[in-house]
């Protein structure tokens, strides 16, 4: 069916290519037109054979991973020739045929008992499932047999515990089930000093014992994640990066402004120490500051931040001082809202035509209509780009645009 759909496309260009000559020029020149229609019906049946081989190499390579599957030598053989094709096809965007895959995996897998590629069948299988009790069921079962061939500390029994936490419903009891699991994979990441995994499993216990309100732990573990990734990783890859920033914001989100304070101003400093300035992030730092700044009831110290939030993210995009770019948006909606809640619309009128620039040009609509954006973000969880201050915005946006129709 798609070769035929195909073959009348083709077709049709060479259609609508002699439908557009001039008539007279076709009258005059009837031999011409002739040698073009030739020149398109090979042109044509050129495309149509590429199409064809196109479609037969995938079938053959589709044809030639079954047959490999089907005549393996060793059922061991032919799981893990599964579990490959189901990766592969989980490359290529295609979930539903790698779950296939995974199923068969399982399906002869059970054959093996308790096996290393029927594990990690279960695991494969698990990852793809909706239903979060029959995933958590394959990753048990995947756990178990890792647990009884290698003993309670090898490596595999963490990467499964790591996926089965994402498993629990975090608004009840699950809560504890869940720091069981993780904590229980910390200790073999401690075991084999595997720092480039710990800190990660760090700071999904840190933000766990957040859920349940114990701040204390929660910052204790924070702490440990970033020191690791500080040694191991050094303040200039990306991850420590946010990762300071996360410890800011979860100081924010609990109100300890101080401690918040110290961490950017940590941050702060090593920045501006780099050989080579992130500038970007610099100006998330700065924005942090002012939004801490004002919760401290340091007003002035605080615009002295936004002003520098904005002027280092252009600096990052090399942006003209009175046309910056799309990425310094959240950087002109604080001053937008700093002013604005100062009641000195003036002030604020400069950053908000600049804002709206910035949306006009990008074909994204009104300030009004992205403060809504904003909200939908933070409504459906997806947060916003400066979580720390998105209501502040919102909030900056309406003010500006009620003064606007008091003053029309």
């Amino acid at each position: 069916m798609m070769l035929n759909s195909s073959k009348i496309y083709v077709y049709s260009l060479g259609i609508i290519r002699i439908n557009k000559l001039d008539k007279q020029w076709y009258d005059n020149n009837p031999c011409h037109i002739k040698q073009n229609s030739k020149l398109i019906g090979k042109v044509c049946t050129a495309l149509l054979i590429l199409f064809c081989h196109a479609s037969f190499a995938q079938s053959l390579k589709k044809n030639s991973i079954d047959f490999n599957i089907n005549n393996a030598a060793t059922l061991e053989i032919k799981v893990d020739l599964l579990i490959d094709a189901g990766n592969k096809s989980l490359e290529n965007d295609k979930s539903n045929l790698a779950k296939r895959y995974y199923e068969r995996a399982v399906t002869d897998g059970i054959k093996l008992g308790k096996h290393p590629s029927y594990a990690s069948a279960l695991t494969k299988l698990a990852n793809l499932q909706e239903n979060k009790i029959t995933a958590r069921s394959l990753y048990q079962n995947s756990l178990d047999i890792y647990e009884e061939l290698y003993g309670p500390r090898d490596l595999n029994n963490a990467h499964v515990l790591d996926d089965i936490v994402w498993t629990y419903d975090y608004s009840g009891s699950d809560t504890e089930l869940a720091i069981d699991q993780i904590k229980r994979s910390i200790v073999i990441r401690r075991y084999h000093k595997d720092y480039q995994t710990l800190p990660a499993n760090l700071r999904t216990l840190a933000w766990l014992y957040e859920i349940k309100n114990d701040y204390k732990k929660a910052e204790t573990n924070y702490r440990e994640a970033l020191n690791i990734d500080l040694r191991i990783l050094g303040f200039n890859d990306i991850r420590v990066i946010l990762s300071m920033e996360n410890l800011a914001q979860f100081f924010i989100d609990i109100g300890e402004f101080k401690k918040a304070e110290g961490v950017l101003w940590d941050k702060r400093k090593r920045h501006k120490a780099a050989k080579y300035i992130d500038y970007y992030n610099l100006g998330r730092s700065e924005s942090m500051l002012a939004w801490v700044y004002l919760k401290l009831g340091k007003d002035g110290t605080a615009e002295y931040h936004f002003i520098n939030a904005l002027n280092n993210i252009k600096e990052s995009m090399n942006d003209p001082s009175d046309s910056p770019s799309f990425p310094a948006l959240p950087a002109l909606l604080d001053l937008i809202a700093y002013y604005a809640n100062k009641q000195q619309f003036d002030k604020a009128r400069i950053y908000y035509d600049q804002a709206q620039n910035i949306l006009s040009e990008a074909g994204d609509g009104s300030l009004a209509d992205h403060a809504q954006f904003i909200e939908n973000e933070i409504l459906s969880g997806n947060g916003a780009s400066y979580t720390w201050s998105a209501d502040y915005q919102i909030d900056g946006i309406r003010l500006m645009i009620d003064y606007a129709l008091k003053n029309n």
